[in-house]
């Protein structure tokens, strides 16, 4: 069959569009294009108050802890608190600060609240510190202290 340079024109554009089509269609199994999740590697270094450290009504509390991403990923929300064993907080601070790599929380808490204090001698220290993700699973720790008349 001899058909005219037209024709054969049409007919191979006619295949080439439902090759294209077919390789278009298929499904993508290349999970490289999937959003992948963030390993944020955070870690929280509690420098004080000391662990097993004994402080006394009037004295002032240095609270010293470092938030890191061991992944050079950004620090984005953190929480300390100190709270008594009843989950009782004598001091609460949560923020969203979104540095890269690194935030060092520093602040001072004079202990003078004898009303939350009495009779409450066994205290944590609590820092969190989680990313701006939905469902986002927090990294937390906690040291034990006392706190006596």
């Amino acid at each position: 069959m001899n058909l005219s340079p037209i024709q054969n024109f049409k007919i191979w554009g006619v295949f080439l569009l439902m090759v294209g089509g077919v390789i278009a269609c298929k499904k993508d199994d290349n999970t490289d294009n999937k959003p992948q999740a963030i390993d944020y590697g955070y870690v929280i270094e509690i420098q004080k108050p000391q662990a097993n450290t004994v402080y006394h009504w009037g004295d002032t509390l240095f609270l010293a802890i470092n938030f890191l991403s061991e992944t050079q990923e950004y620090v984005h929300n953190v929480r300390v608190e100190i709270q008594n064993e009843t989950n009782e907080s004598l001091y609460a601070v949560q923020t969203h600060v979104h540095v890269p790599e690194k935030y060092n929380y520093a602040d001072y808490l004079w202990l003078n609240d004898t009303v939350k204090l009495e009779e409450k001698i066994n205290w944590y220290c609590k820092a969190a510190v989680w990313s701006h993700e939905t469902n986002a699973v927090a990294t937390i720790d906690s040291l034990f202290f006392q706190i006596i008349p």
